[in-house]
């Protein structure tokens, strides 16, 4: 796949590609238990989840004789669950209905959302009682994945259009299968 590299004018040195860089692929590896006992260490130091202190600790292990596997281990495992928390794994399929008082608030809404990677349909409804408009307020439709669930998107929606004078109809995921049932 292109994840490594021979290092020019290196017989046995390797590096990762720019692909390889991008999906931390080093950092899988130690997860993955494919590594070095010494070099684990330092992977795992490079990508923030030990100091340079608990380096050297672990390496002191290792060289006074101790089973790097069982060493690293405890290690590992706890670097594998924080990077669960801080790397969203898949992102859902979601969607909102917003609804806004001025056009204007519905446009730095779009603004807003597009820069955030959404998709966003700016629909032509009308709020009317009897042929009477009721009010003059202006709807989007917003698409897109994100890595918050059901209730913290609505949540964010919600935030989003309050900023600019607007209102969630509904947000959520956009699989009706998906959908809590209330």
């Amino acid at each position: 796949m292109g994840l490594e590299e021979q290092v020019p004018g290196e017989r046995e040195t390797w590096r990762n590609t720019a692909l390889g860089t991008e999906l931390h692929v080093d950092l899988l590896c130690v997860f993955l238990g494919i590594f070095e006992p010494f070099n684990a260490a330092e992977i795992l130091a490079d990508h923030g989840f030990i100091d340079n202190h608990e380096v050297d600790r672990l390496w002191d292990l290792m060289h006074a004789g101790n089973d790097p596997e069982e060493v690293l281990k405890p290690v590992v495992r706890a670097a594998y669950r924080r990077y669960l928390e801080r790397t969203p794994l898949m992102k859902q399929r979601m969607e909102a209905e917003l609804i806004f008082d001025h056009p204007d608030g519905r446009d730095l809404a779009v603004a807003e959302l597009t820069k955030q990677g959404f998709d966003v349909e700016i629909l032509d409804w009308v709020d009317e009682c009897e042929g009477v408009i009721v009010s003059p307020t202006v709807w989007i439709k917003v698409r897109g994945a994100s890595e918050l669930g059901e209730y913290e998107f609505f949540n964010e929606m919600a935030r989003l259009a309050q900023q600019f004078s607007g209102d969630v109809v509904e947000a959520g995921y956009a699989d009706p299968a998906q959908r809590r049932r209330h």
